[in-house]
């Protein structure tokens, strides 16, 4: 999670550290499917909302509390084919902008009130290497969870 510093509006950009972890992901990714880094292009970060991206592996996508990218951010990169909630984070029904950056295809569900958890309508899907600058007044702070392929 990484939160805006006091007087500014939206989350930094991931640090040079956090940009150099990403790179020695996507080299151990690259590595571990015989692909020879040299050969593909290096992992850089995305232009989109500070949210950062790989060229190969394991790519970003980030979710935003305010539309425009503003606000905290959440950000992962593993595949989740099981739920992930929100509420684990403090961002239940938070969710206003975001970024896919990479190749999976994410789900974002509402909860259903008086049901289990992790049951309700998806309010949208997010296909790779997408973005929304808002999620539309209709799914404006309801996401309480997700999914990817």
């Amino acid at each position: 999670m990484a939160f805006p510093l006091p007087g500014e509006e939206k989350a930094p950009p991931s640090s040079a550290a956090a940009q150099e972890l990403q790179r020695t992901a996507a080299q151990k990714e690259a590595a571990r499917q015989g692909i020879t880094i040299s050969s593909v292009a290096q992992p850089t970060a995305a232009t989109v909302g500070g949210c950062p991206t790989e060229t190969l592996g394991n790519d970003w996508y980030c979710f935003y509390q305010d539309d425009n990218y503003g606000n905290r951010r959440l950000l992962w990169n593993a595949e989740h084919l099981s739920n992930v909630y929100f509420s684990d984070y403090g961002f239940e029904d938070e969710t206003s902008s975001w970024v896919n950056g990479g190749g999976k295809t994410i789900w974002v569900y509402d909860q259903t009130a008086g049901k289990p958890q992790g049951t309700g309508p998806r309010l949208w899907t997010e296909n790779d290497h997408s973005h929304s600058t808002y999620v539309g007044d209709a799914n404006n702070d309801r996401a309480n969870w997700f999914r990817t392929s």
